[in-house]
């Protein structure tokens, strides 16, 4: 996952994105399991800020 690259980087506000686009594509499919997957990481993201 690119949002994994950028928060290992410490870009973020990057990362946040790429997990935004993430959710996105996976709730327009209809994929629980990876939506389940994304959100707690978008989730930490935005805790640790």
């Amino acid at each position: 996952n690119l949002g994994m690259v950028y928060k290992i980087r410490g870009d973020l506000k990057a990362a946040e994105e790429m997990y935004k686009k993430a959710l996105a594509i996976f709730t327009s499919i209809g994929n629980k399991m990876m939506i389940e997957k994304v959100k707690p990481l978008l989730d930490q993201l935005r805790d640790n800020k």
